[in-house]
This record gives C-alpha cells, structure tokens and sequence, in this order.
C-alpha cells in the first residue's frame, strides 16, 4: 500500500513542473536537473502513490487521469499555502489581522479609548476585537486563548494567568454631597450609610466582604445592580453611597457626586495585563501592549 504521509513534497514541485511544460527536458531545465533526475523523481513519486502519472511517448508528456486528479489537487493546495503564507507576512507587518482584547468593564471606558485609537491611527489594517467580560469570566477567556490578552485586576490566585502590573487603583465611594464625605474615610463611616455595588464585579465583591468581616462589619448592599452607570444614576438620586474603583469614574465623575478614598483600612488593587502562562502573542497584540505600556498611559493621568 502508498505511503502518502511519508511523500516527499519536493517531489510534487518536480511532478508540477513536467506537467505544466508537458516535457521533461523542460522541466528539469527550469529546475536547474538533469533530465534523468526529474525522470527519477518522477518514478519515486509514482512508486509512492501507486498509480501512473504520466503517459510517456516520443512525442510528448501527457497526464494519466489519475495524474490531473493530482495536479488539480497539489495547484489548490498551494494557491492556498500561498495564500496563507501572505496572510502570515501581512500578520507579521501588521497590515492585517485581528487583535482580540478583554478588559474588566470598570477599567474599559477609563483606559483603552485612548490607547485603542493611537493603534488604530498606526495600523488602520487590523481589526481590533474588544470585549468586556466581568469579573471571574475574564480569567477563563485568558485561559481559553480566546483573546490574546486582557486588562483587569490581580486576584489572589492566577491559576496558570501571568499578570504584569501597570497601575494602583484605589477603592473609593462615590455619593451625593449630602452625605458630607470628607476626602478619606473609613469602612466604618462608609457602613453607616446605604451602599451600591455593581453585582457584576465578584473580585471586587469578594474583597470588600474580606474587608469588612476583618473590620468586624457586614457587607449588606442596599441596591446591588449591574452596571455602572446605574450604581451612578442612584448615588446621584441620593439613595446611597456607591463603592467603585477610582479608575471606573476618574474621567466622567459626574458633578452631583463627590469622590472619597477609602483609607481605613487602604483598600487599592492592581491593574494590569493578563496573559495565559507560556502564550506567544501576535505581532498585533505585542505592538498594542508597547503603545500600553508607554508613559502617557501608564501615568495615573491616564486612568
């Protein structure tokens, strides 16, 4: 029986060459052979296959059937190499492909605009995939290789995530002044009012919980929704005091609200980028991360 795996794909440049010039003579000229090494490549390949490829007279080099069978085969199968090969290069040059990122929705709309529009400024080509994936989810896209990289907080446990720090950012409280928060307060003036929290953010969730259990508090969130704007909409209704990383507000905090640092016990977490442990990254996504990790937006100006 062939053994088609173990075929030699030089020897199928040789076969197209003969079929294409109908002429071995001509082939083996265009190959830079001798005619009768062609003439034997020819043999091996059809020792190989099991069928005849040529019909051989003194005239001329005709195809068998079975020989158009595989010149119709082997042209498609290497206009498609080509073709991915092309792809590759322009992957490479960065005049095409995708770049998939995801990012923690409190850290989306502070960080990314800017640095997003600077990559798309240099490399119109690529189209750029951006998904906001909350809390624990955002671990398994990483993991999942379903994007190429992701912007979030540190957790305790990485489970096979490698995490590059970029920025601190604070927990704060955001309220209506009527609440006359001053500028740094603690988790036992911040308990004395209603809270809201964003449901969605379960790190964040779980280490508030750590916080106020080792204060000796009960985390019991009067309005727990979620999303953002909506934790926005009802501290601005005055109904509550609405627990946020700084970064989630510190471009668009809305003038009915006033910004308190909780400082009693610090609370801060770290942002940063998100990688699945051993990944080689795209070209794309190794251009993003060198404008990300530039100056002006690793800066706290930039969050």
């Amino acid at each position: 029986m062939a053994q088609h795996a173990q075929i030699n794909f030089k020897l199928l440049y040789v076969f197209i060459a003969v079929a294409e010039h109908s002429s071995f003579r001509i082939a083996a000229e265009t190959l830079n052979k001798s005619e009768s090494a062609v003439s034997l490549q020819i043999r091996q390949l059809e020792e190989q296959l099991g069928v005849p490829l040529f019909h051989r007279t003194t005239r001329r080099v005709r195809l068998t059937r079975e020989g158009e069978t595989l010149l119709s085969a082997t042209q498609r199968s290497i206009s498609e190499l080509n073709i991915g090969m092309q792809k590759l290069q322009n992957a490479a040059d960065l005049s095409s492909g995708t770049l998939s990122i995801a990012c923690a929705p409190t850290v989306a709309a502070a960080r990314l605009p800017l640095a997003l529009s600077e990559f798309k400024a240099q490399y119109p080509g690529i189209s750029v995939r951006l998904r906001e994936i909350p809390g624990l989810e955002l671990f398994n896209a990483i993991r999942d290789l379903t994007v190429d990289f992701a912007i979030g907080a540190r957790v305790e446990d990485l489970g096979g995530v490698e995490f590059e720090p970029m920025i601190e950012d604070p927990i704060c409280c955001f309220a209506d002044a009527k609440y006359e928060m001053a500028d740094a307060v603690s988790l036992e003036e911040v308990a004395k009012h209603p809270i809201i929290l964003n449901a969605s953010t379960t790190i964040l969730r779980a280490a508030l919980e750590k916080h106020f259990t080792a204060a000796g508090l009960s985390l019991q969130p009067a309005f727990e929704v979620l999303h953002v704007h909506t934790m926005v909409a009802l501290a601005e209704a005055g109904l509550g005091v609405a627990i946020l990383p700084k970064v989630a507000l510190s471009h668009h905090l809305p003038s009915k609200l006033e910004m308190s640092r909780i400082m009693s016990p610090s609370m801060v977490r770290q942002i940063g980028i998100l990688t699945s442990r051993g990944q080689m990254l795209s070209p794309a996504a190794v251009r993003f991360l060198e404008i990300l990790r530039s100056p002006i937006f690793r800066s706290e100006t930039a969050i």
